[in-house]
């Protein structure tokens, strides 16, 4: 069954069963059918704590997805559609963390061209076939 599909309701449900069991087994004094009980609702806790963490780690990775999916790479940078300013690619590949890319304003001219450099990384870009007057 997949974790989505156990709902809070299930689990509150089996909670609510489980303690009817055990006001049962506490009237008719069975002691060992008692701490069973006890023992099953820790277990039904632990799983629902368990669940709601896979699904903020699902809900963390469709985010991841779509966000991978809306950048576009225009050799030598990682581009947002929509967005001018490029993402660093070394530390947007290496890892999760997007990294834009300091650009000086104006664009620090270096060789005849412009250079940028990683906030993150440090690591240096030249934007070769960028003439500066």
């Amino acid at each position: 069954m997949p974790i989505a599909a156990v709902s809070a309701a299930a689990v509150s449900a089996a909670f609510k069963a489980g303690r009817e069991a055990l006001d049962l087994a506490q009237k008719y004094k069975d002691t060992p059918l008692y701490q069973k009980i006890v023992e099953l609702q820790s277990q039904v806790i632990a799983l629902s704590a368990e669940r709601l963490e896979h699904l903020a780690e699902i809900k963390e990775l469709k985010e991841q997805v779509s966000q991978r999916a809306k950048m576009v790479f225009r050799n030598p940078y990682w581009y947002e559609e929509g967005d001018a300013v490029p993402y660093c690619r070394q530390c947007y590949e290496s890892s999760e963390r997007k990294q834009r890319i300091h650009l000086p304003d104006p664009p620090e001219p270096w060789n005849r061209t412009h250079r940028r450099i990683c906030t993150n990384c440090h690591t240096i870009f030249y934007d070769e076939g960028v003439e500066l007057p």
